[in-house]
């Protein structure tokens, strides 16, 4: 028998209490491969109320480092988690200015052999002339040829004093040193951006003060971007000397949608320069965008960009996808059977008035449209919070998958006849007294929305993408558009009752065809149930059965013994087990699923999807081809079958000694929603095929053929296919 609530086994459950009573110990070991964190205070005291400036020193092996604030292509910041007592306050960290670290095809920016990051800590103005230990939790990426994760649990133990603090002379000199590597946030230089003439690119104008000659040629000048997505990082910076000053070019990010409204930055002056009369040699970079040739120091021979124009070819372009990926989402096999009813539904209109029919078909319609509306505000709302999501993002969580299932075997039972529930919601029949039927038609229109959002149509994933790297009112335009196209075929069909009059004439037929219907949403379910079984195991799966167990009881018990008090009861009392049931089962942890294709000589097979086997592969100079997948996405499982497991493909890919990762996103991973952000993606699936030496990444289509990736491997450079040999 079941057990409604999670079960524990005592020998387990002692085992875990022991665990969690060692997770403590744990916490303080310092887990840094080849490096070394340790707090430094400047001053050997600390008075009340006075601000001091603590570092995070972290050391490392030669050929290691570490990251900057902007990673660059790839990598992490480091992070200080500050433990203060109550009062005290640390301000943000003080970063130097970083190095480049070139691994090509990438770019990334940060530290080698030694880093200093300052921090300003103040005390509360009353304190106690006694020790006072400050606690920080530090993580950070130490980065060779491969990466590792590193922490630290730091103490730093202080004398507490009245008279003015000391500094402590062992560090004075490595402290001034860091000071003079922090960009300065002034300079004498009139500093400009503009829109350059390439795409979503911008220009730095530099203009030294008058009168003040320089012997720079401009070589050695580097713009460190503090934001990701708005430069290419391992594209190289043109310097053209313009008059006295120069103009520095920046190659756009191809993941930019836009040009940057506001450039932030550090900007590096050749060695042996600098921005000021105090020798700053990094300078901070925070300036609007201006478009070109508007800027304060014009420059000759700058084309002119419209400000009212910029993106609007590109916006154009997505609505048009999403158009047509909203058309063609009515064809995917998780929504075809719901709108197979929709159609049933216009058979039995066939003999109404036409304005009644239309009213059907803008109430669904409208159900269609405002279901979009609420699912583009949701995605808005997370996107907002600093989630990532996409398309498809809810049936990352195993309740929401159970509350489709049950929906579906509720739909599937009903049109069976099991139960009625007044208007069904996949039923648009309607007397022309009655306004029940339109709601009816409302309501199918968001049960098919609902449905739909398992599938990925062609052209979507393109559309999805721009919507969810735009302002909100252009995303809610380009989901308007998508809910447009999904409900354009049935206004179209309720504006034109008479296409509606060659279709079958109404009869005993359509009974059984309802009750046809119910196999393929109850296919539906099962798939959804397989996906469920896929995050929580085989138990979650028996959970959810059960739940569905108890929810046909309840309808049977209300069917069979009416609308009585005691019948009530009994249906309401089964309900909530099936709630509490599904609940406990979507609670249990998932279960990783592994790829088992391989090639017919066994050289290459799928793998677990990682940020570092990617730079790995890529730096031994493997292609590497990624696919973003998920259980619940049929157009990747047909992907599949039709193509990438197909024994011609895998030799293929084979022969071009291709590196395969699944990027499984059945359930939430944050890496995986980021790495699609970074290929201009928001759901799944997405294909992308990466060549070492070749900055821009592949994406093929949504829906593959082997002929198409077989054209993507022609591409890649012959000397790739010739290492696998």
């Amino acid at each position: 028998m079941i057990s409604l609530f999670p079960r524990f086994k005592l020998p387990s459950f002692f085992l875990l209490a022991a665990l969690l009573f060692c997770v403590p110990a744990w916490a303080q070991k310092d887990t840094s491969p080849h490096s070394e964190a340790t707090l430094v205070s400047e001053s050997k005291s600390i008075q009340p109320g006075t601000p001091f400036t603590v570092a995070l020193r972290i050391r490392m092996e030669p050929k290691w480092h570490s990251y900057w604030i902007n990673p660059g292509d790839s990598g992490l910041p480091t992070k200080i988690n500050w433990q203060l007592p109550g009062g005290w306050k640390a301000g943000k960290i003080q970063w130097p200015f970083p190095h480049k670290i070139s691994t090509p095809p990438l770019m990334t920016y940060g530290y080698e052999n030694e880093v200093w990051l300052l921090t300003e800590i103040t005390s509360p103005s009353t304190l106690a002339e006694k020790p006072v230990t400050l606690s920080a939790k530090v993580d950070w990426l130490i980065c060779q040829d491969s990466c590792l994760p590193a922490k630290a649990d730091l103490k730093l133990t202080l004398p507490v004093t009245n008279s003015a603090p000391e500094a402590d002379a062992r560090w004075s000199t490595v402290f001034a040193k860091t000071r003079k590597e922090i960009p300065a946030a002034k300079s004498d230089w009139t500093i400009s951006v503009e829109k350059s003439d390439k795409p979503n690119g911008v220009a730095l104008q530099l203009s030294p003060p008058a009168g003040q000659n320089l012997d720079w040629t401009g070589e050695g000048i580097y713009f460190f971007a503090a934001e990701p997505s708005i430069v290419e990082h391992a594209a190289p910076q043109k310097i053209v000397k313009i008059g006295d000053g120069f103009r520095v070019e920046l190659a756009p990010s191809e993941y930019s949608a836009s040009a940057p409204k506001q450039l932030r930055g550090v900007l590096l002056a050749p060695e042996g320069q600098s921005w000021n009369k105090s020798g700053d040699r990094a300078l901070e970079i925070n300036v609007p965008v201006e478009k070109a040739g508007s800027a304060s120091t014009p420059v000759a021979g700058i084309a002119t960009e419209s400000a009212n124009n910029s993106g609007a070819p590109t916006l154009l372009i997505a609505l048009a996808l999403a158009l047509g990926g909203g058309v063609l989402l009515n064809l995917m096999p998780c929504v075809f059977p719901v709108l197979s009813l929709k159609i049933l539904g216009f058979v039995q209109q066939s003999g109404e008035d036409k304005s009644q029919i239309k009213k059907h078909g803008f109430a669904f319609g409208a159900g269609v449209l405002i279901s979009f509306w609420a699912l583009a505000g949701v995605l808005l709302a997370v996107r907002a919070a600093g989630v990532g999501a996409g398309w498809g993002y809810q049936l990352q969580y195993p309740l929401f998958v159970a509350g489709l299932v049950i929906l579906l075997f509720a739909v599937g039972l009903n049109l069976l006849g099991a139960f009625e529930i007044g208007v069904s919601l996949t039923r648009v029949s309607a007397p022309k007294t009655s306004h029940g039927g339109l709601s009816g038609s409302f309501w199918s229109g968001v049960l098919a929305t609902v449905v739909a959002t398992p599938c990925t149509a062609p052209f979507m994933g393109s559309a999805l993408a721009f919507a969810l790297t735009q302002p909100a009112a252009v995303a809610l335009l380009v989901f308007t558009f998508l809910g447009i196209g999904m409900a354009t075929p049935y206004v179209v069909l309720s504006l034109n009752p008479a296409w509606i009059k060659k279709l079958p004439r109404p009869g005993a037929w359509m009974e059984t065809f309802k009750q046809l219907m119910a196999f393929p949403i109850f296919a539906t379910a099962l798939w959804l149930l397989w996906v469920f079984g896929l995050q929580t195991g085989v138990e979650g799966m028996v959970y959810l059965l059960g739940a569905l167990l108890f929810l046909g009881a309840a309808i049977w018990i209300w069917r069979r013994a009416g609308a009585s008090t005691p019948a009530r009861i009994g249906a309401l009392l089964c309900a909530i087990l099936a709630f509490i049931v599904t609940w406990n089962g979507a609670k249990l942890l998932p279960v990783e699923a592994t790829a088992s294709a391989k090639s017919a000589d066994g050289k290459i097979a799928w793998q677990p999807y990682s940020k570092q086997k990617v730079e790995a592969s890529l730096a031994s100079g493997r292609p590497v081809f990624i696919d973003f997948t998920a259980a619940w996405c049929i157009t990747c499982q047909v992907n599949k079958r039709t193509t990438l497991h197909r024994p011609e493909i895998m030799d293929a890919l084979a022969k071009n000694n291709v590196v395969l990762l699944s990027a499984d996103w059945t359930r939430q991973d944050d890496e995986i929603t980021k790495a699609l952000e970074s290929y201009g993606r928001n759901g799944v699936p997405t294909y992308v095929l990466l060549a070492p030496g070749e900055v821009k990444p592949r994406v093929l289509p949504e829906v593959l053929s082997p002929s198409i990736v077989m054209g993507a491997l022609e591409k890649l450079p012959p000397r790739l296919a010739e290492a696998g040999d």
